[in-house]
């Protein structure tokens, strides 16, 4: 590896992974963009979707599913601050199924705009997760 990008990913409870690559792409909130060693600083808001972390050009080395959060970049570090970060490999899409079907109704069966608010936010995620896993 030529050029080196510090990368440290981040949830609530805990330092989720850190390491060095060539590129990490980041599905962020007006499109999806790569950051490698000096990129121009700067922070964007996230969206759900996978996060993928290249070793080299051709090869991408790991995926990992991001429910929403922030990325910040600076020179040669990258930091994302998410609420849920998953390994792809370890979606369980029977699981994350149950999920979007108890998301769904419970969209359909409450009335507070905060309930219908909070089920929605649910089933982008997890539809997000379903088709990380595919």
């Amino acid at each position: 590896m030529t050029q080196s990008l510090h990368y440290h990913f981040v949830t609530p409870e805990k330092l989720f992974a850190s390491g060095e690559a060539e590129m990490v792409v980041i599905p962020g909130k007006e499109g999806v963009f790569g950051v490698m060693e000096n990129h121009v600083p700067f922070v964007s808001q996230i969206r759900p979707g996978v996060i993928e972390i290249y070793q080299s050009a051709n090869t991408i080395s790991e995926r990992i599913f991001v429910s929403e959060g922030y990325a910040e970049t600076h020179g040669d570090h990258c930091t994302v601050l998410a609420e849920k970060l998953v390994n792809v490999k370890d979606i369980d899409p029977a699981k994350t199924e149950k999920e979007l079907g108890d998301a769904k109704y419970a969209l359909e069966h409450t009335s507070g705009e905060r309930e219908k608010a909070r089920a929605g936010k649910i089933i982008e995620i997890t539809e997000a997760m379903l088709a990380a896993s595919r």
